[in-house]
C-alpha cells in the first residue's frame, strides 16, 4: 500500500510541477516544452516501479489566464496484493495562473 500512496502523491506533485513550469511561459508552444521537460526521464527517473510519465492530452495554456496539465503515471507495483491489480495507471491534474504576458 505504501508504494501506491507515495506513487500517487509523486504524480501530483509532477503534475504541479509541469502547471508550474508551463505557467512561466509566454505561449502555448514554449508552454508544452516546458512540461514535457518536467515529465522527462531525466526529470522524472523510470524504474521497476515507474514505468513511464506522459501527457493525458495537450496543454490547456489560457493566454493571460491559467494553464492546466494533465498527465498520467504508469506504476507497476513490486508485489501482488490481493484484489489490486500489479499494474496502476495514476490520473493527475494540476493548475496555475499565468505568471507572464503572452506575446
Amino acid at each position: 500500500m505504501y508504494v501506491i500512496v507515495m506513487t500517487n502523491s509523486k504524480a501530483d506533485h509532477v503534475a504541479k510541477q509541469a502547471a508550474r513550469a508551463a505557467a512561466n511561459q509566454p505561449n502555448l508552444s514554449m508552454a508544452t516544452q516546458a512540461v514535457l521537460k518536467v515529465i522527462s526521464p531525466q526529470a522524472v527517473p523510470r524504474s521497476s516501479i515507474i514505468r513511464d510519465v506522459y501527457l493525458d492530452g495537450p496543454v490547456d495554456y489560457i493566454p493571460n489566464d491559467t494553464v492546466e496539465v494533465n498527465l498520467k503515471m504508469s506504476v507497476s507495483l513490486p508485489v501482488p496484493l490481493p484484489g489490486i491489480p500489479q499494474n496502476q495507471e495514476f490520473k493527475a491534474r494540476a493548475m496555475e495562473s499565468i505568471v507572464t504576458v503572452s506575446r
